[in-house]
């Protein structure tokens, strides 16, 4: 009996004590839609929201990178992945959250709220709203509204391709108010970042990240600006296995073609085929370099002036050929012939050496009855 009595008492104790625990708020769906109803009752998306117009609006930028998607050297355009994150006050978007169930955060789609007229002012498209219609804004009960539009930017970036493919290059990203000056909207970096976000940044396999930055911009025609810098890196080793080698290897084959022999007929097609060649690689190259004339890649110009001594190559392999084929009879000019010895000369080529050749042969050998005549030829020693 005496167990029972203590049973019950310790099970109505128990029953007391959860009865006095404080119920905690649990929001509704009713909450939700009479917050909904409430805040936007009267709420005009067109009119910027303050209370006193003649404070600005004050709007927190942070810059995330997620990757570069491509830098077109020919056109000199950035493609970049990114998500911007925009924060500012709208006072007409304030509650009490112990009136709505304990509600202290509401999504809401970008359509249906005032967004700062923010653009990016180095575009090479044409201007359109941040973001898609159905994009969810953050609002707490405080007022402040976040925003992340996640863009596909093409942005301008001027090229410098003196030192291509070994170059490195220096881009921005400039986002700017529309129409509103800095007095109604103010765009500010966000105080607790102090640089590009990289942490969901995925690298290049063309381009490396060297640094970033950020600045302000002085107002132009009252508007606010903030300007984001790249300095970007080319990874070469694509670039020197299939340009840089490939020229070097060609570049001397082009003077293996004064080694081969007259006789073999092939003097020619070897200089035009390593002609070609050069030509072809300099077309490449040019096809991806900027047309313009402020700054040419050294390369170019090296390729170019291959390309000159390839031409002059076929001519003296033509000139070569020409004597080669002469009649045997036929003297050689006085003009050839002090030609070539001031570059035998300058070559340092002054040294003996007689070329014997059997068409010119007229001399009698006693031994074989065999007339040999003996002419001079350009190779023969100078006196």
């Amino acid at each position: 009996m005496l167990n029972s009595v203590w049973i019950i008492a310790i099970t109505w104790l128990a029953v007391i004590f959860i009865l006095s625990l404080p119920i905690a708020d649990c929001a509704a769906q009713d909450d939700y839609y009479n917050l909904i109803d409430d805040t936007f009752a009267d709420y005009r998306k067109d009119v910027r929201p303050v209370t006193d117009d003649t404070n600005a609006t004050e709007v927190s930028i942070s810059f995330y990178l997620l990757s570069i998607v491509d830098l077109d050297e020919k056109n000199q355009v950035l493609t970049t992945s990114v998500t911007i994150q925009l924060e500012w006050i709208d006072e007409w978007l304030v509650w009490s959250p112990s009136s709505y169930g304990g509600i202290q955060h509401l999504r809401y789609p970008q359509d249906m709220l005032w967004l700062p007229d923010v653009i990016v002012a180095n575009s090479v498209e044409s201007q359109t709203q941040l973001g898609y219609k159905e994009s969810p804004c953050m609002i707490d009960y405080e007022g402040r509204v976040e925003w992340k539009p996640s863009e596909i930017l093409e942005t301008s970036c001027d090229m410098d391709v003196t030192y291509y493919p070994f170059d490195e290059q220096k881009c921005s990203i400039i986002l700017s108010t529309w129409m509103s000056p800095y007095t109604e909207i103010d765009l500010l970096f966000d105080a607790d970042v102090a640089d590009v976000v990289l942490n969901r940044y995925s690298p290049s396999g063309t381009w490396e990240l060297v640094s970033t930055d950020l600045q302000s911009i002085p107002d132009e025609d009252e508007l606010s600006r903030v300007q984001y810098n790249f300095r970007l890196r080319r990874l070469s080793t694509f670039y020197v296995l299939n340009i840089i080698v490939p020229i070097l290897l060609l570049s001397m084959t082009a003077s293996s073609v004064f080694i081969l022999p007259a006789e073999s007929g092939e003097k020619i097609g070897m200089s035009m085929t390593v002609l070609l060649a050069f030509a072809v690689y300099l077309t490449i190259i040019s096809e991806n370099m900027p047309q313009t004339s402020l700054q040419v890649s050294i390369l170019s110009v090296y390729l170019a002036i291959l390309l000159g001594i390839c031409g002059l190559s076929v001519f003296m392999s033509v000139f070569v050929l020409h004597l080669h084929h002469s009649p045997h009879e036929q003297p050689v000019g006085t003009k050839t012939t002090n030609l070539t010895r001031k570059l035998r000369k300058v070559l340092c080529t002054g040294h003996k050496h007689y070329s014997s050749r059997k068409d010119d042969a007229e001399n009698t050998d006693g031994s074989s009855g065999i007339q040999i005549k003996k002419t001079r030829s350009l190779l023969d020693p100078l006196e």
